[in-house]
């Protein structure tokens, strides 16, 4: 990576309620983005960047078991 770069860690475990908080502030700028999608677009849209806060085995979120971590590029000064 050139020197002027640096990787920057938003997070990477997060707890059930930080989770759904996401989701729902998600969902939320969705609707209001998409006023004519249905609750299940708003849902399936919203899908493709947060994952659904779920506890269940079948279908649980990275986040919850510390199995993903969400990153971006920044500068020297740490600035996205």
């Amino acid at each position: 990576m050139p020197e002027n770069y640096r990787v920057i860690v938003y997070d990477g475990y997060r707890p059930l309620q930080v989770q759904q908080f996401l989701f729902t502030q998600f969902s939320q700028q969705i609707k209001r983005q998409y006023p004519d999608f249905t609750q299940e677009e708003v849902v399936k849209e919203t899908r493709k960047y947060v994952a659904f806060p779920r506890l269940g085995n079948e279908h649980l979120a990275p986040h919850l078991t510390g199995g993903a971590i969400d990153v971006t590029l920044g500068d020297i000064n740490d600035k996205a």
